[in-house]
């Protein structure tokens, strides 16, 4: 027989803060010496017969608040640090420290600015081992929604855009896009970035958002596009924001700054899919693929031209000196003129596929014996075939 015990656990988490001392080049200020004795303006108990806390957002913390050691100082005090999801800083040690002293040492300081009427107020997170980012970022947030509360912001839409923003009549047909409605104030928003936003309105200090359009100038300096007009009337100070499924670009980056991305734009560049033929034909064409076919069908030309050329500036003494005779001899002279033509014909052919061994070979042949005409030509061919084969290596 097997027995199963049911084993209650009481688990029970502690939070326990080790008290960090300041460093000694940056020391906290002690509660005797704290400014904040001269801003009393409360009482933390009833039975205080004078002053012994300040107010700050309704709530009184003593005058030796931030003072004589590092410690979590704002959990004892700030509202929020008791509420069910504190901030992150609430944990983190901090105390105000000498200023004097502390700008000389490496740690890094901040004034206060809870207390404007106090200008030799500062504080460390950095002497007593921990960071500043938590608070740093927490106070710019809270600054920003005390800047907003009970204001009403003007939102610009930059078009007409179904399902994103859009206006549409009673029957629920949407208008064309930059019609004479997106004009028309007097025309309600609609669209899921609409409900998104009011939401936010929902969660926060502001009165409301005032929906507009666009405007003429911001058109005009911005022609090719009616969402980066949207942003320029944001820089130009004409809407507190505009609102759309933006591309964060570097033009509209220069106008405006953006918020952080809601979502992000996931891009792919296709490309057709490569086939691969291995056929006869094909790879046998290969040795064709350095160059354009226009390109071979001028290498041919220079060919033959220089057969020619090499045939009609051929010496008695040269190499070539066959072709010379041919064209002088008493058998020439007899010919007629299709004899003539097929001699011509058949001495241009055998020249040119020898400037073709030349070309495809690598080498032009140098002979001494020949015209001036003839070396200048050769030299030239030469250069020719430099520029081809080394062209043609380098495109394989």
């Amino acid at each position: 027989e097997v027995m199963f015990k049911s084993i209650s656990i009481l688990i029970v988490r502690m939070s326990l803060v080790l008290v960090r001392a300041a460093s000694d080049d940056c020391p906290c200020i002690d509660s005797a010496s704290s400014p904040l004795a001269s801003l009393a303006n409360c009482r933390m108990n009833e039975t205080d017969t004078s002053y012994t806390g300040i107010r700050i957002n309704e709530v009184c913390y003593p005058i030796t608040y931030g003072t004589s050691t590092c410690n979590a100082h704002d959990r004892a005090y700030d509202p929020l640090c008791a509420s069910n999801k504190p901030p992150t800083y609430c944990n983190d040690q901090w105390c105000y420290v000498d200023f004097e002293k502390c700008r000389t040492s490496d740690k890094m300081i901040r004034k206060s600015d809870i207390f404007p009427e106090l200008n030799n107020l500062f504080y460390s997170y950095d002497t007593c081992g921990y960071t500043q980012q938590n608070w740093v970022d927490f106070d710019s947030y809270s600054s920003t929604i005390d800047a907003l509360k009970d204001k009403t912001l003007s939102v610009t839409l930059p078009d007409i855009w179904y399902p994103v923003h859009y206006k549409s009549n009673a029957d629920g047909e949407v208008y064309n896009f930059s019609g004479a409605e997106y004009y028309n104030n007097s025309v309600p928003w609609q669209g899921w970035i609409i409900d998104y936003m009011n939401a936010i309105v929902d969660m926060s200090g502001v009165t409301g958002l005032n929906y507009t359009f666009r405007t003429g100038g911001s058109d005009k300096a911005m022609n090719q596009s009616a969402y980066s007009a949207a942003v320029y009337d944001v820089g130009s100070g004409l809407s507190d924001l505009a609102v759309s499924v933006l591309w964060i670009t570097a033009d509209r980056l220069l106008i405006s700054p953006f918020t952080m991305p809601v979502a992000m734009d996931g891009m792919y560049l296709w490309i057709r899919e490569p086939t691969i033929d291995n056929s006869w034909n094909a790879n046998a064409g290969k040795i064709l693929n350095p160059f354009e076919p226009s390109l071979w069908a001028i290498l041919v030309g220079i060919v033959f031209l220089m057969g020619a050329l090499t045939a009609l500036f051929a010496g008695p003494e040269a190499n070539h000196h066959i072709w010379y005779d041919t064209f002088r001899n008493n058998e020439w002279k007899r010919s007629s003129f299709m004899a003539r033509a097929t001699t011509l014909l058949m001495v241009v052919l055998q020249s040119s596929v020898e400037q073709a061994h030349f070309l495809f070979g690598g080498d032009v042949s140098h002979d001494l014996q020949a015209t001036a005409s003839q070396k200048i030509l050769s030299f030239g061919y030469s250069f020719l075939v430099l520029i081809v084969v080394a062209t043609y290596t380098a495109n394989l």
